[in-house]
């Protein structure tokens, strides 16, 4: 995959451009019932979360993963920096629309992305900035039917070292 970098001449932030995966096209689709017939194949679901979602590195978790609540938390298979996870929710809730994300599901999600944050700046003391992004579902381009949130770790230097052209390959 290949991520466009830009340097803003002005600050010397640099920031990371995702190819264009292709957006949903405006549908009438009943996400209900497609969440019904994924289901049994989804990776972030009861049974599978454990065998079929990468573990973090035993240097940023000796378990591979983090759960908070019913949150877990594990790597992120297309990483795009020096250190990135996913976290579900609830692996109990496939199909979970915004309205039913309750303040406890949102505060243990946000838990495994703290505690993961600071395990990476523990493990890797150059990595001092953390960022929390999230997809929910369909409808916000997600490319499969989750309801996740990704955290990733950055080394303070990390704007100037992709102004140098210098910056550390993702992981």
């Amino acid at each position: 995959m290949t991520i466009e970098v830009r340097v803003d001449p002005l600050t010397g932030h640099s920031s990371r451009i995702l190819p264009e995966r292709g957006r949903m096209p405006a549908s009438d689709l009943d996400l209900e019932a497609f969440a019904r017939q994924s289901q049994p194949g989804c990776p972030f679901c009861p049974g599978r979360v454990d065998q079929l979602t990468p573990k973090l590195t035993a240097r940023i978790h000796p378990g591979g993963r983090i759960t908070r609540g019913a949150a877990v938390l594990f790597a992120n298979l297309h990483a795009y920096s020096s250190h990135s996870s996913v976290s579900v929710y609830s692996p109990e809730s496939h199909y979970l629309p915004l309205g039913q994300i309750t303040p406890r599901l949102l505060a243990d999600n946000l838990a495994t992305q703290v505690a993961f944050a600071k395990t990476v700046m523990a493990a890797d003391p150059p990595s001092r900035w953390a960022s929390i992004n999230a997809n929910h579902m369909l409808p916000s381009g997600a490319r499969c039917f989750t309801r996740i949130c990704r955290d990733r770790g950055f080394p303070a230097d990390h704007d100037a070292a992709h102004a140098r052209g210098r910056a550390p390959a993702a992981v």
